[in-house]
């Protein structure tokens, strides 16, 4: 796909990988608006604790899967809806050619290898102290916050 092309994504971001931090959403959502459009924005994690970011959520029309506390498992369960979910909307609609997932988690990497196998451009973001290398190199490009919050800097790519 040629630099200048603009993408349809669907986004899915990790509350606990951004931090809850206003500043960062702003930026990813920023960044991603360059790259193309955004169709599709689900944060998994939300609580009251991020209440501050309730206007750019719904500016931006991201809808929430909120975190109910129930065990040990809080994490996973969160992690496997966004899969769930990221595989629902590639399977079902076939308008989205591209994914971000804003996660430095390992355990996203078969869903990137999928979404791959499906033609999909993935895009992972992530705060660098919490990447994983093999996440990085699974996505066709990849973003550390910080870099991305100074300008919009690329730090791997193998699409262009």
């Amino acid at each position: 796909m040629e630099q200048s092309s603009k993408r349809n994504f669907a986004v899915f971001i990790d509350m606990e990988n951004v931090g809850g931090k206003r500043v960062a959403l702003e930026t990813i959502i920023e960044t991603l608006k360059i790259r193309g459009d955004i169709w599709i924005g689900r944060v998994y994690g939300y609580c009251e604790r991020y209440s501050d970011l309730k206007e750019v959520l719904l500016s931006n029309t991201f809808s929430a899967v909120p975190s109910l506390r129930y065990g040990s498992s809080q994490k996973n369960s969160l992690d496997i809806q966004l899969v769930v979910d990221a595989l629902d909307v590639a399977f079902t609609n076939p308008k989205i050619d591209s994914f971000c997932i804003v996660s430095g988690d390992s355990d996203f990497t078969p869903l990137v290898g999928r979404l791959k196998a499906m033609g999909k451009y993935v895009l992972g973001i992530s705060r660098s102290e919490s990447a994983s290398n093999v996440f990085i190199n699974a996505c066709n490009e990849f973003l550390f916050l910080e870099s991305v919050r100074q300008k919009p800097a690329r730090t791997k790519t193998t699409d262009d």
